[in-house]
C-alpha cells in the first residue's frame, strides 16, 4: 500500500506540472484586448484617408525622374561607402600638332601600329610634344597613345602603372621598350623600318648682311691667306660667322673639322695641328683661338680698329 500512495503522488506532480506547461489541460491563455467595433461612418473616414495618401504617394513616384530616386555611384572600403564625386575640372589638353605629317612620318607610323606599339607620355611633356611634332598630325593619329596625368584629358593612369612608365615619353613595342624623345630616326629603328641616310650637318645660317667694316675684316684675312677651321657644331665658330656676315664670310676660306659636317675635312684639320675651335690660321704660319670677333680679328691682322675699338677673344670649343 505505501509503494502505490507513493506512486500515485508521483503520478499527480507530472500532472500538474504538465498542465501548466500545455494549454488545454489547466493553463488558461489570455484571451486578447476588446476593441470597441468602429462605425460605419468611422470605417468609411479612415478608407477615404488611406486612399487620398495612397493616391498623393503614387503620384510624387510617378512624377519624381528615375534617376533621383537610383543611389549615386558608392565607393565602398573597409571604413564604409560614400558616394563617388565627379571631377568637373576640365581636362589639360597637349599642345596642338602644327605641321602635317611628312611620308616618312606616316610609313613608320604604320608600321608601329601594325606592330601595336604604345606611346606612353603627359600633356605637359616637352619631349612628348617634341616626339609628336616629329610625327605630325595624320601620322600621330595612327599612334596608340595613353595619358599618365590624371589631369589630362583621356587619362589612364592605371595603364601607365601597370607597365612600370617611370619616364616620359616611354615607348613599349613587342616587349621592348624605349624612354626619351626618339625623333623618326630613333622610332625607324624600333619599328624596324630603314631610315634614309643621315643628310650632312649644316652650321647655322648666317642671319646679317655685312658691314663696311666686316668686309674690310674680310679682304685683310683674304690678303693675308687666312684659314678658318671650325665644326657646325660649335657655338663660338657660329658667333665669328654672324660677326662677320654674309657677304664677308664668303670671301673666307673655311674648313670643316667635324666628319659628319658638310664638306667635312678632318685630315686637313688634324695636319694643321687643330685641336679648338674656332681657330684661325694665316700663311706665315700665326694662328689664333677662339672667337675674336672683329676687333680681335683687326688686331691679329695687324690692321687699325675704327675710333680705336678694345679688343677681345673670347673662349674657344675643343672637339667632343
Amino acid at each position: 500500500m505505501a509503494k502505490m500512495a507513493l506512486l500515485t503522488r508521483r503520478v499527480a506532480r507530472v500532472g500538474m506540472l504538465f498542465a501548466a506547461v500545455v494549454p488545454g489541460f489547466g493553463f488558461r491563455t489570455p484571451e486578447p484586448p476588446k476593441v470597441k467595433p468602429r462605425s460605419v461612418a468611422a470605417q468609411w473616414e479612415h478608407s477615404a484617408n488611406a486612399a487620398v495618401l495612397t493616391a498623393i504617394f503614387t503620384l510624387g513616384v510617378a512624377l519624381t525622374p528615375s534617376s533621383a530616386l537610383a543611389l549615386p555611384p558608392m565607393n565602398c572600403n573597409s571604413f564604409g561607402c560614400f558616394p563617388l564625386v565627379a571631377d568637373s575640372a576640365p581636362k589639360s589638353l597637349p599642345p596642338p600638332i602644327e605641321t602635317p605629317s611628312s611620308k616618312r612620318a606616316l610609313t613608320v607610323a604604320r608600321v608601329l601600329k601594325k606592330k601595336k606599339a604604345v606611346m606612353y607620355g603627359a600633356y605637359w611633356c616637352g619631349f612628348c610634344n617634341r616626339e609628336r611634332q616629329a610625327l605630325g598630325r595624320e601620322a600621330f593619329a595612327l599612334i596608340d597613345y595613353v595619358e599618365c596625368d590624371s589631369k589630362g584629358a583621356g587619362a589612364d593612369p592605371q595603364r601607365c602603372y601597370d607597365a612600370g612608365v617611370d619616364a616620359y615619353p616611354t615607348w613599349e613595342l613587342g616587349g621592348t621598350r624605349r624612354s626619351g624623345a626618339l625623333g623618326l630616326r630613333g622610332l625607324e629603328g624600333l619599328a624596324g623600318v630603314k631610315s634614309p641616310p643621315e643628310p650632312p650637318a649644316a652650321p647655322p645660317a648666317v642671319a646679317g648682311p655685312s658691314s663696311a667694316r666686316a668686309m674690310a675684316v674680310a679682304q685683310a684675312l683674304e690678303e693675308q691667306g687666312a684659314t678658318f677651321y671650325g665644326a657646325y657644331w660649335c657655338g663660338f665658330c657660329n658667333q665669328e660667322r654672324q660677326a662677320l656676315g654674309k657677304e664677308a664670310l664668303a670671301r673666307v676660306r673655311y674648313v670643316e673639322c667635324d666628319p659628319r659636317g658638310a664638306g667635312g675635312a678632318p685630315t686637313q684639320c688634324t695636319e694643321a695641328g687643330v685641336d679648338a675651335f674656332p681657330t684661325w690660321v694665316l700663311r706665315d704660319g700665326r694662328r689664333q683661338s677662339g672667337a675674336a670677333g672683329l676687333e680681335g680679328l683687326e688686331a691679329f691682322l695687324g690692321i687699325k680698329a675704327p675710333n680705336g675699338a678694345a679688343t677681345a677673344v673670347l673662349p674657344s670649343q675643343t672637339a667632343p
